[in-house]
């Protein structure tokens, strides 16, 4: 009788992220964002990886610029079935950083994202001013 394990198969694999920024970020207590940065998080096989853009102000900060490159080194599941979401949370930085609310989550599911999924829904192509036309019927 041979024994199985429940636990899956992972490699060691890297996630991108592009930050460019939020727009038209609504008050978070009836107080405007002050200084807003974003938290990036996925629970994986090698534990909790967790990464941060800076903050930022700029132009305001209901309107943030982040423009920064992450690359976070983490072990994904094989099979895209145990793929764990990436999860992004937006907080403010108040009360010069002593307190920072969320003020908003978001989830990526990966399982379409893992490039030896046969599901894998890769960069979209640049779409050209012709390309546009061809599939509005022009």
């Amino acid at each position: 009788m041979s024994r199985f394990s429940i636990v899956p198969e992972y490699k060691e694999s890297f996630i991108e992220i592009i930050t460019i920024g939020c727009r038209d970020l609504s008050s978070y207590k009836m107080q405007a964002i002050q200084f807003p940065h974003v938290e990036f998080k996925v629970d994986s096989g090698g534990g909790c990886h967790t990464a941060t853009t800076d903050n930022s102000k700029r132009p305001s900060g209901s309107n943030p610029n982040f423009l920064e490159r992450i690359i976070m080194e983490c072990r994904l599941p094989v099979k895209p079935i145990f793929a764990p979401p990436l999860t992004m949370k937006l907080l403010d930085n108040r009360l010069a950083g002593m307190y920072k609310p969320v003020v908003g989550v978001s989830k990526i599911d990966l399982s379409r994202k893992l490039p030896w999924s046969e599901h894998y829904a890769g960069p979209r192509k640049q779409r050209t001013k012709s390309d546009a036309k061809m599939m509005a019927g022009g």
